[in-house]
């Protein structure tokens, strides 16, 4: 699988070169799609230092400045469509049929 990154302006980031904040954001595209898809999905909250602090429902505790794993389950069906927005314009032209984007579930690991 092949993931493209696109930089858009949106919001701060400091350049390397003039030290100067400018307004930044990234989003990544899929370029293939694999025969076999393994997900990792590392899931935290984390807080900046202010007095916001996680809903109970994240069930996670964050101490002020601090950063921690949501441990709340999350439901996942057991077919896995990819999205034609997460695709590259190449690679949505590509993968038309919804069968071609489905995924099998098979194992979830907590």
């Amino acid at each position: 699988m092949t993931l493209i990154s696109v930089l858009f302006l949106s919001s701060s980031y400091v350049d390397t070169k003039t030290k100067q904040e400018v307004d930044a954001s990234r989003s990544m595209s899929l370029e293939e799609l694999p025969p076999v898809l393994v997900l990792h999905l590392k899931r935290f909250v984390y807080d900046q230092g202010g007095s916001n602090s996680p809903s109970s429902s994240a069930s996670a505790s964050v101490s002020p400045g601090g950063c921690q794993k949501l441990l709340k389950p999350i439901d996942v069906p057991p077919d896995l469509e990819i999205q034609k927005d997460i695709l590259s314009p190449s690679a949505a032209s590509r993968y038309r049929g919804h069968k071609e984007r489905q995924y099998k579930v098979t194992h979830i690991f907590p």
